[in-house]
Formats: structure tokens, sequence, C-alpha cells
């Protein structure tokens, strides 16, 4: 059964989306199985930074930067959901392949009928 990378991630708290990004970023700079990406692994660390960033600012509670946090939690999901999307059309399924992304690897739930058994 084929291996396929979760692509989204909105369910993380913004502390944990924000470590879980820069590990993407950490597991993809470099990695020969995925020279096609660095570009878009650029973008992401970029947008890492960012959201780090805001994610501190956002703690003074100021109105103006909890929604400049929002936004740019926003803008790192979509990097992820993209990067993701490129990394399993290059790894094809290769479980290796997708495991050294740094993405959580899910396995297709494989459901049984009365008419399979």
């Amino acid at each position: 059964m084929s291996k396929k990378l979760k692509i989204s991630y909105s369910f993380f708290k913004n502390t944990d989306l924000n470590a879980f990004a820069k590990s993407v970023v950490a597991s993809l700079t470099g990695n020969a199985n995925f020279p096609t990406a660095q570009d878009l692994v650029d973008t992401l660390s970029e947008a890492q930074v960012a959201f780090g960033n805001a994610c501190t600012a956002a703690l003074s509670r100021d109105r103006n930067k909890i929604a400049q946090r929002n936004t740019l939690r926003t803008d790192l999901l979509t990097c992820l959901s993209s990067l993701a999307s490129l990394v399993s059309s290059i790894a094809q399924g290769d479980e290796e392949k997708l495991v050294s992304s740094g993405f959580e690897v899910i396995f297709p739930t494989h459901h049984t009928t009365m008419a399979s058994l």
C-alpha cells in the first residue's frame, strides 16, 4: 500500500506549527531526494522565520500583531501544503524518501467490506 504525506497542518498550535515547519526546513535543506524543491524550502524557511517572529510579537496581545501573526500562519500553512504536495509528487510513495522529508507520513486506510471477505 502506497504511503502518503499529511498535507494539512492547521490543527497544530502556533508553537507546534513553528517547530514543525523548522524541522521540515532542516530535513529538506540539501536533501538529495528533493533537489528541485529547494526554492520552496527557502520560501518555507522565510515564512517560518516571519511566523516565529510574529508569534513572539503577538505575546504583547496587541490586536494588530495578533492579526499579523494570523495572516503569517495562513501563509506558512500554504507553504507547507504546497511543499508537501511537491514532495509527495517527487517521492511517488517511496517511504524512505517521504520519511526523509520531515513531513508526517500517513498510511492510507484499508476499508474491509463484507463483499471483500
